[in-house]
């Protein structure tokens, strides 16, 4: 008897097993209207034992919304050609609050004029408050507000969001992930974040207005992505929380490749070139940090900072100009710059400051400043007062590095100064500049050199124009340190 009721309470065991598995079996639906869609859709939604996988062929016309769901469901486009189309008639697809939905190989197009929802109108592609993942999909040619509205938990990969009017993304009070995906020819924004926290990665995101665009209070993390050829910025952060960039290019924008106000950002092994206006622009206490990254080629100033502190770990700063001053760095109103390991080569300016301009705090360590050039004083370093020539003088402090091979067509070829500058184990050499080849200490300006060596600069002025050493200054202190071989002579005072 015992034996018995084993034998039939494991086939009892197995029944239920068997039973569980074919309830929670995916249901499988086949639609080619919009009607059989918002029908299938309905069902998915009440399914009370069951997830939804819906097939997709062909075109539909319509607006679809999503309600809650009780299982995941799942929207698949048959042979990567089948098409959502809002007809300009509002939101395509509008996924609710607490509805989980995933959209793979789908077009995603014709969103347009506006769609109430709630006390706000849209007319997106998609508009998600719920948890969407989106796979492998074309999001594009939607009108009025843009590509994707989210208020929920987005993620994107595989897919491409382009030339929809106003947004690619917008992302606002949400969660984004966006990973392998082209955001390209949108009309304003790449990307714009609100408030909300959103993860870029292994993306392009070029030919749109801007970029990526970083709001109050949002934390945006950049990977391994290209933020290239925007009509506008690269990427431009206001106020937002904290932006960090690894490994990624902000290249040949048409206004500048970063612009940062009153943000936290940290940027890593990244290149930022060749853009037609600034390379960094960071305003109004926004801490920086660079390292290990190339910031070239780009037209007005590599880094422009303005109150704000700056911080560069063995960075490359080269080829980049500007029409007025600080072809590398400008850096002026309260800005406290540290460079540590740096690079500055290849620099010009129209005014003064061929590689650096500095106005209130600056440090520079176990760096490199040559070959750079500028038209007014100050070839390699224009050390100028405070403020824009009020009385308080800027300060500067250069240890351990070599100022060489700059070219100034006013005065301090190497370093010029009419702030306070302290030199300490550093070399300066082989540079020129119409008085102080080395270095011209003038007006109210504060000179020390401390240990280390002036060689080999010249002064086109001539004899009398102090090769080595030009100064007018209101105090020059040398100690352990020489001044040899300038041409045509070594100080001048």
């Amino acid at each position: 008897m015992k034996k018995f009721l084993s034998i039939f309470m494991l086939l009892v065991c197995q029944s239920v097993i068997l039973c569980a598995h074919q309830k929670s079996k995916e249901l499988v639906v086949s639609v080619s209207t919009a009607a059989e869609l918002t029908t299938a859709i309905q069902s998915a939604a009440t399914n009370l034992s069951q997830s939804t996988k819906i097939i997709i062929h062909g075109q539909l016309i319509g607006n679809f919304e999503i309600p809650q769901t009780i299982h995941p469901l799942k929207l698949v486009g048959a042979d990567n050609q089948a098409i959502l189309n809002g007809n300009s008639a509002g939101t395509t697809l509008i996924v609710d609050y607490g509805a989980t939905v995933s959209l793979k190989s789908l077009f995603i197009i014709g969103g347009s004029t506006t769609t109430e929802k709630g006390l706000f109108d849209y007319g997106y592609g998609i508009f998600n408050e719920g948890k969407l993942s989106v796979f492998e999909c074309e999001i594009i040619n939607n009108g009025a507000e843009g590509g994707i509205l989210n208020w929920g938990d987005l993620t994107i990969k595989d897919s491409s969001v382009s030339n929809n009017t106003t947004y690619g993304i917008y992302n606002d009070f949400g969660t984004a992930n966006i990973s392998y995906c082209s955001i390209n020819n949108n009309s304003s924004y790449g990307i714009y974040t609100d408030s909300g926290e959103t993860k870029i990665s292994y993306s392009s995101i070029s030919g749109n207005a801007t970029g990526v665009y970083n709001y109050y209070g949002t934390s945006t993390d950049i990977n391994c992505c290209t933020i290239n050829g925007n009509s506008d910025t690269g990427m431009y952060s206001d106020y937002a929380s904290l932006i960090t960039v690894k490994t990624s290019q902000f290249n040949g924008n048409s206004v500048g490749g970063i612009y940062n106000e009153g943000t936290t950002l940290r940027i890593e092994n990244s290149s930022i070139e060749n853009n037609s206006g600034y390379g960094i622009k960071s305003y109004y206490d926004s801490p920086t940090t660079i390292s290990k990254s190339t910031i070239s080629g780009n037209t007005q100033s590599g880094i422009y900072g303005n109150d704000t502190p700056l911080t560069l770990y063995k960075c490359i700063l080269e080829n980049n100009s500007t029409s007025t001053s600080g072809g590398a760095i400008y850096s002026t109103c309260e800005s406290i710059i540290t460079l540590t390991k740096c690079l500055i080569k290849g620099n010009i300016a129209n005014s003064t400051g061929g590689g650096i301009y500095n106005s209130f705090l600056m440090t520079i360590n176990d760096s490199i400043i040559e070959n750079n050039t500028s038209q007014g004083c100050g070839g390699g370093i224009y050390n100028d007062t405070y403020l824009y020539g009020t009385t308080e003088s800027s300060i500067l402090i250069i240890n351990n590095s070599l100022i060489s091979n700059n070219i100034s067509q006013g005065d301090g070829g190497g370093v010029y100064n009419i702030g306070i500058v302290t030199v300490n184990g550093s070399k300066v050499k082989g540079n020129t500049g119409l008085k102080g080849g080395g270095l011209a200490n003038e007006i109210s300006g504060i000179l020390t050199l401390i240990n280390s060596s002036v060689t080999e600069n010249t002064a086109t002025f001539g004899l009398g124009g102090g090769g080595g050493l030009y100064n007018t200054g209101s105090s020059l202190v040398i100690e352990q340190t020489e001044v040899v071989n300038n041409t045509p002579d070594q100080i001048v005072n």
